[in-house]
């Protein structure tokens, strides 16, 4: 099943491998320039939020054409950017995590906006082990099926109104990893109307209940689930029918009339978002603890995405990047739009790496150990066996700010 440490979504800074208790310094904790709470949404009794970093003082309140993100001189608010975290994390977490994005995004004019998914309950962990309803995955989100689109709709309804005069209301662009991932891609489509364009990394498009396509299963002992590979021959579950005959859990069809640009990453050696997908179901089938979790592969998503918005799933694909060298590399494919849908554009990064994002680095036994961790769980040998290694082939962080300031002086030019 996809669950991530708090700390595990992002590589570590190279050094010794650490077994025993060794000194550490807590990192710092991101500053939020507000903390709000959308009226009518709780969750256990607790009033559901949001943090926001602002840009500098410098930065607000400008016109966002005079400085260099290519923003059409009809435009006066600022860009924003829904940022959500991974499985059993948080956002303070994952600001710090994505430290290159935070800071070059808020820099260039972007609101940053860090939703916070569903505790666990119980959870006496400092993040809280937070997650999200991202269709088929993840933790309490989805075994109690969370409403976290209705959530982040009026999320983005009250950060308009508070925010009313310094925000670009079409300028509204959402990322996230692993978990956030797969639910920035669910944004963008229920919410296609709100959002300009999407970049999930390491997630997966979970619209579909694909339960019934798993095969090749196998069982580890002591584990509750039972993991299978994809089956793409069988009728229902081939990549040119499963978004049709599969039982539907959330609806991509406003992208046809309300087409998102999307920049997605994945690894190839990712064994937790596995790009040739996955189904994880449960031994106890009365175990009301547990729900079957699925997840299509890639190549079928991004088909399914391009056939939802309009476009012809089978467009002409070019490689728009190449990095890297043989087992640490990184390929973009890009389809253009053409003729049905010409101002839409999607892209697929697949790098040789796992559970990552990709070209950061950070203080991953500091952070490990201010989730609340023991020095045993911050051992970065097991967390790479289990995650994967990065890769400093593509700067995630950098492709993100790129497409979104690209899809936005495209919006403006229009």
């Amino acid at each position: 099943m996809k669950v991530v440490w708090c700390v595990s979504i992002v590589a570590f800074t190279l050094g010794s491998l650490l077994v025993a208790a060794q000194p550490w310094t807590p990192p710092k904790a991101p500053r939020w320039s507000a903390t709000r709470h959308p009226r009518g949404w709780s969750y256990n009794g607790e009033a559901r939020k949001y943090h926001v970093i602002a840009p500098p003082v410098s930065q607000l309140n400008i016109n966002i054409s005079s400085n260099e993100t290519g923003y059409g001189n009809d435009v006066n608010g600022h860009p924003v950017i829904i940022m959500f975290h991974g499985s059993g994390g948080d956002a303070a977490a994952f600001a710090v995590q994505t430290p290159v994005l935070t800071r070059a995004a808020t820099e260039q004019g972007y609101f940053l906006v860090f939703p916070e998914g569903i505790p666990k309950t119980g959870s006496s962990m400092r993040c809280r082990e937070r997650t999200w309803n991202s269709g088929t995955c993840c933790g309490e989100a989805y075994i109690k099926n969370v409403d976290d689109t209705g959530f982040i709709k009026a999320v983005i309804h009250d950060l308009f109104e508070h925010y009313a005069g310094q925000i670009d209301k079409d300028q509204l662009f959402v990322t996230g990893s692993s978990n956030g991932g797969s639910m920035a891609l669910r944004i963008g489509c229920e919410l296609a109307d709100l959002v300009r364009a999407a970049a999930p990394q390491i997630g997966s498009l979970e619209a579909r209940d694909g339960s019934s396509c798993g095969y090749k299963c196998y069982h580890d002992p002591g584990d509750t689930y039972r993991h299978c590979g994809w089956d793409g021959a069988k009728p229902d579950c081939a990549e040119a029918t499963f978004m049709h005959r599969l039982p539907e859990l959330f609806s991509c069809k406003k992208l046809k009339t309300h087409p998102v640009p999307m920049l997605l990453f994945n690894g190839d050696l990712d064994t937790l978002s596995n790009v040739s997908g996955s189904v994880e179901v449960p031994l106890d089938k009365n175990d009301t603890s547990v729900k079957p979790e699925a997840f299509p592969p890639m190549t079928y998503a991004t088909s399914a995405l391009r056939e939802a918005t309009g476009c012809d799933p089978e467009a002409r694909a070019t490689v728009s990047f190449r990095n890297g060298t043989k087992g640490n590399m990184t390929v973009c494919t890009t389809w253009a739009g053409g003729a049905s849908c010409a101002h839409t554009n999607f892209t697929y990064c697949l790098s040789d790496a796992g559970h990552r994002w990709y070209g950061s680095t950070y203080d991953f036994y500091g952070v490990c150990r201010w989730e609340g961790y023991d020095a045993a769980d911050c051992n970065p040998a097991e967390d790479i066996a289990l995650y994967g290694p990065n890769t400093l082939s593509i700067s995630v962080a950098d492709q993100i700010i790129e497409f979104f300031a690209v899809q936005g002086s495209s919006r403006a030019g229009t």
